[in-house]
C-alpha cells in the first residue's frame, strides 16, 4: 500500500511539475501587457543608425494564447506603423512571433520561434538574404522588470556573434 501511495505522489508531482512549466510559458508574455514608450535605435536600410521614439500597446488574445502589439512612430516626418502578432503552442511549449509594417504590409513573414529561460526570452529564424546566404535572425528580449525591458533583434552566421539591427529600451506607461 505504501509503494502504490508513493507511485501516486510522485506521479501527482510530476504531473503538476508539467503543467506549471506548461502554464509559466504561457504566461510568458504577461509583463508586455499594456502601453509602453519605447526609445529605438535602429539600422537603416543606408546603413546609418537612426534614434527615434515610438508607443507600443500589448494586448492578450485567443483567450491568453496570444498577444498583439501596435507600434506606432514617426521616422524622418513619415508614419511608421507596426504590429506584432504572438501564438503560443502549448503542445511544443513554445512561441511563434510574426512581425508586420508599414513600410511592407503585404509580407508574409515566417515566425521566430522560441521561449523564456533564465529571465530572458530568446527567438530564431532562418532568414536568406539578398546576397543568397543563410543567417539566423534573434530577437531577443532581457532586463525585465515590472516597468521596464530591453529588446534587441540582430543576425548572424554562425549562432555565436551577434549583429545588432534594432535596439529598444521600453518604459511602461500604464
Amino acid at each position: 500500500m505504501r509503494s502504490l501511495l508513493s507511485f501516486v505522489l510522485i506521479g501527482l508531482t510530476s504531473l503538476l511539475s508539467f503543467s506549471q512549466e506548461k502554464e509559466s510559458a504561457i504566461n510568458d508574455f504577461d509583463f508586455y501587457i499594456g502601453k509602453w514608450k519605447v526609445q529605438n535605435e535602429r539600422e537603416m536600410d543606408d546603413g546609418t543608425w537612426k534614434k527615434f521614439t515610438a508607443t507600443v500597446e500589448v494586448r492578450k488574445t485567443l483567450n491568453g494564447y496570444g498577444n498583439v502589439d501596435f507600434f506606432e512612430s514617426v521616422i524622418d516626418g513619415k508614419s511608421f506603423k507596426g504590429m506584432t502578432v504572438r501564438q503560443f503552442d502549448e503542445e511544443k511549449n513554445e512561441w511563434q512571433i510574426r512581425w508586420y509594417d508599414s513600410d511592407d504590409p503585404t509580407a508574409q513573414p515566417d515566425p521566430s520561434i522560441g521561449k523564456f529561460e533564465n529571465g530572458a526570452g530568446t527567438f530564431l529564424k532562418k532568414f536568406k538574404t539578398q546576397s543568397g546566404h543563410e543567417v539566423t535572425v534573434r530577437f531577443y528580449w532581457y532586463d525585465i522588470t515590472e516597468d521596464s525591458f530591453k529588446w534587441e533583434s540582430g543576425w548572424s552566421v554562425d549562432g555565436i556573434n551577434w549583429t545588432p539591427t534594432w535596439k529598444m529600451k521600453f518604459e511602461r506607461i500604464n
